[in-house]
């Protein structure tokens, strides 16, 4: 039997190159809207991120046991002042980890004690247990055996807490945002805070929520007694910048460094010297201040309400801020992701 084969005609080399040239062509103009599609699902990850800290945050404040108010967001070991002691807080970890007897943290550190725990054991929040007025010296974790007490996170011989613990062995937040968390020192190793602070004078162990963009959840507690919009040296703000000034770099002195800074860096041989807003001057417009080219990019600019006509005013004045940088992982720009809704005032 005679078997009839048809010819078969190949793919030549040019045809085989066109079709290459075409399929990268096809990869080249789809990869920015994978991109683009990646982003937003981070921006929405961020969302729902925020709404769980939010949740988590009034969660704490509903507990009485815990004092019934907002996490603070900096230490009350001094007044705001120029000097690192308003930073410092006794060591929670110094028996596990042989640290420093005290360690500085920044208002990020303080909302992960609030919501998990320094030891991650639940929240023993921030309570003056030797009623000498302050909570920062109580923030020790002797064993209770020491002196019948212990400090909020000291442990028995069988490690049980020593004080009550609250929000259960979860705290108040799920269990994937504690697997994300991160210290300043593991940021700084991943050159997202550039030029922290000597090791010695951070706080190691201590860690930050962590957005989808890999950079720390700032937290800002508002000082409803102040007037002024911002704060620096001994004036009062209802918002004050240096309480994550480890991370966004800070006018203090006491970081005067490279962090993630609210916007290109230093004005005026400072970063962002706002002296102009500090006043609740009446005649300062919002004109006045979106002309002005010291103020764009600058913590006053981030938070501020150009809604409010009458005199400058922050977001939130009466309650807290957060803030996350967005996909360009700097802070104060208009990508950024906050617990208020942001206007664009360029």
């Amino acid at each position: 039997m005679i078997r009839r084969y048809r010819n078969q005609r190949a793919f030549t080399l040019v045809e085989m190159l066109v079709v290459v040239a075409i399929i990268g062509l096809l990869i080249a103009a789809l990869l920015p809207a994978f991109g683009a599609v990646r982003i937003k699902a981070k921006y929405a990850a961020a969302g729902s991120m925020f709404n769980a800290l939010d949740q988590g945050i009034a969660l704490f404040r509903a507990e009485q046991a815990l004092g019934g108010g907002l996490p603070p967001s900096v230490s009350d070991n001094s007044a705001r002042d120029r000097t690192a002691q308003r930073h410092k807080i006794r060591n929670p970890n110094k028996l596990k980890t042989g640290g420093d007897d005290e360690i500085m943290v920044q208002g990020a550190h303080l909302l992960a004690q609030a919501l998990i725990g320094a030891d991650g054991l639940g929240v023993a929040g921030f309570r003056d247990l030797d009623r000498d007025g302050t909570w920062w010296n109580d923030t020790h974790d002797d064993a209770c055996e020491t002196n019948n007490r212990g400090g909020l996170y000291g442990l028995s011989a069988t490690g049980e807490p020593c004080h009550p613990r609250y929000g259960g062995a979860a705290g108040y937040v799920d269990e994937k945002m504690r697997e994300n968390m991160k210290s300043v020192q593991q940021l700084a190793d991943a050159g997202v805070v550039l030029n922290p602070p000597p090791a010695e004078e951070i706080a190691p162990n201590e860690l930050m929520f962590i957005d989808p963009f890999d950079t720390p959840v700032l937290y800002y507690r508002a000082n409803r007694s102040a007037s002024r919009v911002v704060g620096k040296a001994a004036t009062p703000g209802i918002y004050w910048q240096e309480d994550n000034g480890m991370i966004t770099g800070s006018a203090e002195g006491l970081y005067e460094a490279d962090g993630l800074d609210f916007g290109a860096g230093k004005v005026d041989g400072v970063y962002h010297d706002l002296r102009d807003t500090w006043s609740p001057d009446p005649t300062l417009k919002p004109d006045d201040i979106l002309n002005d080219p010291k103020y764009p990019q600058s913590f006053f600019h981030a938070i501020w309400d150009p809604s409010i006509k009458a005199r400058p005013s922050p977001v939130r004045p009466d309650s807290y801020l957060l803030i996350s940088a967005g996909n360009d992982r700097r802070y104060g720009t208009d990508d950024d992701v906050s617990n208020w809704t942001r206007e664009k005032t360029e």
